[in-house]
């Protein structure tokens, strides 16, 4: 006679892994983000006027890769590969971690930006939302330190790297 498996049996032994919700968010809101850089990218109104660089690279291909970046992560994370290998999940735990708090730190200075500068950009705005989003989705997981690292790390290459500019539309 064949055993039956259930839900609880799963989720008992991964206990510390995220729902259902959390995993299709963290699978979405990546793709959602870079789907609003290619809006971005095509905008011709008021966004248009925002133009700004990290490193000397283009936000709209920093931002995309990041995002890819993290979905791969995430996936690698949640893969089969990582469950086998508890220092290699811990280690992708916090790399994850870092990402996503350097992201929420590097937003909080490009949403500074377009506050002083009184130009908003409603895309640039919805990839800061989406960068918020995955990291409540992630909360519960963060660990501090790292945490705390990632924002820092991000809030300071912002600060130093990012070069932003206003183009007046006529």
């Amino acid at each position: 006679m064949a055993k039956q498996v259930t839900c609880k049996q799963f989720s008992a032994a991964g206990s510390h892994q995220m729902g259902l919700p959390h995993r299709v968010a963290e699978t979405v809101l990546p793709l959602i983000a870079v789907a609003s850089n290619i809006l971005y990218s095509t905008c011709g109104t008021g966004c248009s006027a925002l133009k700004g660089t990290l490193f000397g690279l283009n936000l709209v291909y920093v931002g995309s890769a990041f995002m890819v970046a993290y979905l791969c992560l995430t996936v690698l994370d949640r893969s089969r590969i990582a469950g086998g290998h508890e220092r290699l999940k811990s280690i992708l735990q916090k790399v994850i971690t870092m990402m996503i708090c350097g992201a929420l730190g590097g937003e909080i200075i490009l949403v500074r930006f377009q506050v002083v500068e009184k130009t908003f950009c409603p895309f640039c705005l919805f990839f800061a939302a989406c960068v918020l989003s995955l990291f409540i989705v992630r909360l519960k997981q963060l660990d501090r330190y790292a945490a705390v690292a990632g924002f820092m790390a991000g809030v300071i290459t912002f600060a130093v790297f990012f070069q932003g500019r206003v183009i007046p539309l006529y």
